[in-house]
């Protein structure tokens, strides 16, 4: 068996076309899991993931972010079509993101947000809108504070309030 495939050709079968530089990889579905004790902090999935060990450009981004202690269950959903994950650092700059949280029934949007798993914070980069019952606002930027479930907006804020739009 290794005399005849070894006569057949010089080409290696599964040599890559084009040299692959050191810890670069490129995937297809991507699951990363984050977890603390007994418990999920974060989930990220991307769809393509293209880069190194420490950082990669994506697309299709998704992270659920899981609170702890009284916040638990109040999870919150960040969708982006695309960004740069840095894994070690626990970070990642989205572009066109989406933040919605169940619980509250908000959703806030922004051109660009950067998030920080440590901090359990995302920083946006407005301008920002953000929707939930009975209210509407845009501001030129904000903070989503993932582990207690708040939101700091950055003025000048212009929106609209309706508290007989609330549950």
């Amino acid at each position: 068996m290794v005399a005849a495939l070894a006569g057949c050709s010089d080409e290696t079968p599964f040599a890559p076309a084009t040299a692959t530089p050191e810890k670069q990889f490129i995937f297809q579905g991507v699951r990363v899991d984050e977890r603390r004790g007994d418990g999920l902090a974060w989930q990220a999935t991307a769809e393509r993931t293209d880069g190194d060990i420490a950082n990669a450009d994506a697309t299709g981004v998704k992270i659920r972010h899981f609170p702890e202690g009284a916040n638990a269950g109040r999870v919150v959903d960040i969708t982006a079509p695309r960004g740069q994950l840095a894994f070690d650092d626990q970070k990642a700059t989205l572009e066109d993101v989406r933040i919605v949280s169940q619980a509250d029934q908000a959703v806030v949007t922004s051109p660009i947000a950067h998030y920080d798993g440590k901090a359990e914070k995302v920083t946006l980069d407005g301008p920002l809108a953000l929707t939930a019952p009975g209210l509407t606002a845009t501001a030129p930027r904000g903070e989503v504070f993932l582990g207690d479930g708040h939101m700091d907006i950055d003025g000048p804020v212009v929106g609209r309030y309706d508290d007989r739009a609330r549950p």
